[in-house]
């Protein structure tokens, strides 16, 4: 903070701290020699008053001057070199083309990802070839998880899994479709 602002401010400081003291107690001030001069030579039957709005026009002026002499009152920038500009329209977002499959209806959209990444994972982490990855999906018995199986291979979903999706069918949706993902998740570790 530069001197002048920080002497313009306890100049407006002051002049504000006298207008109010004037405001509370008016008869305490008249003891304060400048104030008293002051008071004196005003000419109007309310000197308090007129002080008053004196007080608070050099109050005022002083915290303006005080402002508009540390600049404009912006912030500089916190960086010298601004970083880069964002040069693609509409950013991509990883996994955007999955999400529109999941909101849609039907189970077969989301089947044959799902279905491709059970069938990549085993072939990555067990070391099998594809086509047998692929018979193992098939049959079902590359997850100890029935549901994950059943969403994606021959075995048919149970009695209550069957229920469930007649009462709530996208309910049921959610629910094979993660079931189905958390047991490729456990394929991958």
């Amino acid at each position: 903070m530069s001197r002048i602002r920080t002497l313009v401010g306890v100049v407006g400081l002051l002049g504000a701290a006298v207008a109010l003291g004037l405001v509370v107690a008016p008869g305490s001030l008249a003891s304060i020699r400048p104030v008293a001069v002051l008071t004196d030579a005003l000419p109007a039957g309310k000197p308090d008053l007129l002080l008053l709005g004196l007080g608070a026009v050099v109050g005022l002026g002083a915290v303006t001057i005080a402002y508009s002499v540390s600049g404009d009152g912006r912030a500089g920038p916190l960086v010298d070199h601004p970083p880069e500009a964002v040069n693609a329209r509409t950013p991509s977002r990883p996994g955007r083309a999955f999400d529109r499959q999941l909101a849609g209806d039907g189970e077969s959209n989301v089947r044959e990802p799902l279905r491709a990444a059970a069938v990549e994972t085993l072939v990555r982490r067990t070391g099998i070839d594809p086509t047998d990855a692929s018979e193992a999906v098939d049959r079902g018995t590359w997850t100890d998880d029935r549901v994950a199986a059943a969403f994606l291979g021959a075995p048919s979903q149970s009695l209550g899994a069957r229920l469930r999706r007649w009462l709530d069918p996208d309910g049921e949706r959610r629910r094979r479709v993660e079931r189905t993902i958390a047991a490729i998740e456990r394929v991958q570790r």
